[in-house]
């Protein structure tokens, strides 16, 4: 009994070391779809980060450039938690790419002049909402947000998907929290709300900078089970407008780590950062 106690013993780590080098290797093909650099934008900049609760995460960002003054932002955040979000993420991380080869949902064909041309942000969460419809059988869904930033424009058009607001911090100081303005991806069923995304757009100035964020930063347990909130993420950030937006989003996370004991976050955590000059 105790040699065939120590050969399960053995298989059962052998099991484990497999199963960890698979997490291991599926966590390194989620960092590869990660932003590889910046906006490549004269007079944009951005910066990101990204902490996954589990070796596996169901959020995932990106920063995708289309021309000389436009490039595309996302942050998506998949329900749940484990191999089953981070697949999803991973579908969705191919889908909204950058390669104009007929499965990125961010280009599409006009119909007036047959030519491919960028998608608007409302089309972008159509064509997601087609792709990925309301799943009776695992009730699996996902929030977003994705807007498309115009520096000649000087304005983000975007879509928010059930996300948390999209907060604009101006040179001053002065925030303003940008709402929903749709329901998350595949939570409702489509014959229910055909149309239930709208499009809005958000005026920059020099100076101004935009916070797009996962739900693992406002609803980050502290003290009591009480959450980070909205309010704490604006006064953690407007002492940092003389500091760079990577030195920024990293004092908003060290308040986020000390407000929830210091541990290991409850939920995935994403931020996605903008400013233009």
């Amino acid at each position: 009994t105790q040699l065939a106690l120590r050969k399960s013993r053995r298989e059962l780590m052998a099991v484990h070391c497999r199963m960890k080098k698979d997490l291991e290797a599926a966590a390194k093909i989620q960092q590869t779809l990660l932003p590889s650099g910046g906006p490549g934008i004269e007079g944009v900049r951005c910066a990101w980060r990204y902490r996954p609760c589990d070796e596996l995460a169901g959020d995932t960002l990106n920063v995708i450039p289309f021309d000389k003054h436009r490039v595309g932002l996302y942050v998506l955040d998949v329900s749940g938690h484990g191999v089953p979000s981070s697949l999803l993420s991973v579908i969705l991380s191919r889908s909204l790419s950058a390669a104009d080869d007929g499965s990125s949902v961010l280009w599409t064909t006009d119909e007036t002049t047959q030519q491919r041309r960028v998608a608007s942000p409302v089309e972008v969460a159509d064509e997601l909402s087609r792709r990925f419809p309301y799943d009776e059988v695992n009730h699996q869904y996902f929030t977003m947000v994705y807007g498309v930033l115009d520096s000649e424009r000087q304005t983000f058009t975007y879509v928010s998907a059930g996300h948390p607001p999209i907060l604009q911090l101006d040179s001053e100081g002065e925030a303003v929290l940008h709402s929903s303005t749709g329901p998350p991806v595949a939570l409702i069923p489509a014959e229910v709300a055909p149309s239930i995304f709208e499009q809005a757009e958000i005026e920059l100035a020099p100076g101004d900078r935009l916070y797009l964020y996962s739900d693992g930063v406002p609803e980050a347990k502290g003290p009591e089970d009480e959450d980070f909130g909205e309010d704490r993420i604006i006064e953690a950030l407007r002492p940092t407008l003389e500091e760079d937006l990577d030195a920024s989003i990293s004092a908003l996370l060290e308040q986020v780590w000390t407000w929830g004991g210091g541990g290991c976050p409850g939920d995935d955590v994403s931020v996605l950062a903008v400013e233009i000059s």
